[in-house]
């Protein structure tokens, strides 16, 4: 299908991005944001086809950016809707590219639960090469937390994000407020709980 050959040609530019320079890294972005368009109009009459796409694709484009938490948000929707629209491949390049900006950012288990998630996703999809690629490439991370527990668990368990209209944010902010001086002094501290939606 031309989209599909679209969306791995846009793909292909993106990885590119990260090491391009100056007006390279401008043109490859610009090919990237062309592809995007395209397919954010192919997504208003099929969400189930190319909605996972367009979160691939804006995480691709964060990510060069500097925008990490947009990407691996983008990235983790991206496989979420991936796989709940039987595209166990997409799925598995979103998981394979989050995991690799995780370790960049000196994560360890939430990568090797992602990688592992990219293995299972490339074998159900029949690339066995590019799962061997993974198994070898990153064979210290795979090794490092195995255990028959973890190996039981689902590759797939426990990776859905909270959308980016969903993401919360819970805590307790401690206020201290001192009036006075020496002995007269009075101290009242108040704790307030807040949950942040965005």
């Amino acid at each position: 299908h031309a989209s599909e050959l679209c969306f791995y040609q846009a793909l292909s530019a993106a990885s590119m991005a990260g090491s391009a320079f100056g007006g390279e890294r401008r043109r490859v972005e610009e090919a990237v944001s062309r592809v995007l368009q395209r397919v954010r109009a192919w997504n208003i009459h099929g969400p189930e086809n190319f909605e996972h796409q367009v979160h691939l694709l804006e995480a691709e484009l964060a990510r060069p950016a500097g925008k990490v938490d947009v990407a691996l948000l983008r990235y983790a929707r991206a496989a979420e809707l991936a796989m709940a629209h039987g595209y166990s491949q997409h799925a598995a390049i979103a998981n394979e590219r989050r995991a690799e900006l995780a370790l960049e950012q000196g994560g360890r288990r939430e990568p090797w639960r992602l990688l592992r998630a990219a293995i299972h996703g490339y074998e159900e999809w029949g690339a066995h090469a590019v799962a061997k690629r993974l198994r070898n490439e990153f064979s210290e991370l795979l090794a490092a937390f195995r255990s028959p527990e973890m190996e039981a668990a689902s590759p797939t368990e426990d990776l859905k994000p909270q959308s980016l209209t969903q993401a919360t944010w819970s805590g307790t902010v401690t206020v201290t407020a001192t009036s006075g001086t020496g002995a007269g002094a009075l101290s009242r501290t108040l704790q307030i709980t807040l949950t942040v939606t965005r």
